[in-house]
């Protein structure tokens, strides 16, 4: 049985101009949204990952 990434739906309030921004780029790079949204989720919770590792080191 092959193994499918199971997506679910994730609502969100974000500034008017963020939304302005993301279209105007998903739009210049023709890319969707979803894989937007998802990049920069993924990147930001990798750094606060690494940050609060370094952090632990230190201590």
């Amino acid at each position: 049985m092959e193994d499918k990434k199971l997506i679910v739906r994730l609502n969100v309030d974000v500034p008017m101009k963020l939304k302005r921004r993301i279209k105007v780029y998903c739009a210049r790079e023709d890319v969707d949204i979803k894989e937007i949204v998802i990049l920069a989720m993924e990147s930001f919770l990798d750094e606060m990952e690494k940050d609060l590792i370094h952090s632990q080191i230190r201590e």
